[in-house]
C-alpha cells in the first residue's frame, strides 16, 4: 500500500474567464506551496476552476503505475474546453453535483444551448467513461459547484488488465 501524504502531487487553477493560453488562466502549483490553502480559497472565491492531480502514483518500491487521477470542482456556467485523449481512457465519477458529459466533433464551449441538447447529464454516483479519441467536454450548467473525480489509465487490452483478485 502506498499512502500519499499530501494527498494530490499539484494543483491547478484555471480561469474560465480567460481564454486558453492567456496569462493566468492555467496556474499550477506544487502540493507544498505553503499558500496553497489560500490559492484555493481564493480560486473558488473568483469561480475558478480547481483540479488536483494524483499523478504520483507509485508501489513501496518506486515503481510506477501507469494511472493518473484528477479531482476536479468545476465552478457553475463553466464548460472545459473540447479534447481527445489519444492513449488514455477516462473514467469521471461525479462526487457532487450535477455535470454535463459532451461528445462532438462540431460544437464549440460557446455554444451552451446545443451543448445542453447534445449533452448527457450527470448526478452524484454516475460515471461516464470516454474512450481514446472521442472529443469531449464536460460542463457545470446548474448555480453551484460540482466535483468529479476522473481516472485516466493507460491504454490496453482487457486481457492484460484481468482481475487478479486472490484470497
Amino acid at each position: 500500500m502506498q499512502v500519499l501524504k499530501k494527498g494530490h502531487s499539484g494543483v491547478a487553477v484555471i480561469d474560465s474567464k480567460k481564454r486558453t493560453g492567456e496569462a493566468g488562466q492555467y496556474v499550477k502549483y506544487a502540493a507544498d506551496d505553503p499558500d496553497l490553502a489560500a490559492v484555493i480559497s481564493a480560486a473558488r472565491s473568483a469561480g475558478c476552476e480547481v483540479r488536483y492531480y494524483f499523478s504520483d502514483v507509485k508501489t513501496f518500491a518506486g515503481e510506477e503505475i501507469p494511472l493518473k487521477i484528477v479531482v476536479t470542482e468545476i465552478p457553475p456556467g463553466h464548460v472545459q474546453p473540447f479534447h481527445t485523449h489519444e492513449t488514455v481512457h477516462e473514467v469521471s465519477v461525479v462526487n457532487e453535483g450535477v455535470i454535463t458529459e459532451i461528445e462532438s466533433d462540431i460544437l464549440d464551449e460557446t455554444d451552451v444551448i446545443a451543448l445542453k441538447q447534445t449533452g448527457t447529464s450527470l448526478s452524484v454516483g454516475e460515471t461516464v467513461v470516454e474512450e481514446p479519441g472521442k472529443r469531449h467536454t464536460i460542463a457545470n450548467f446548474t448555480t453551484s459547484y460540482a466535483k468529479f473525480t476522473t481516472t485516466q489509465s493507460a491504454r490496453m487490452q482487457r486481457e492484460k488488465f484481468s482481475s487478479d483478485w486472490k484470497r
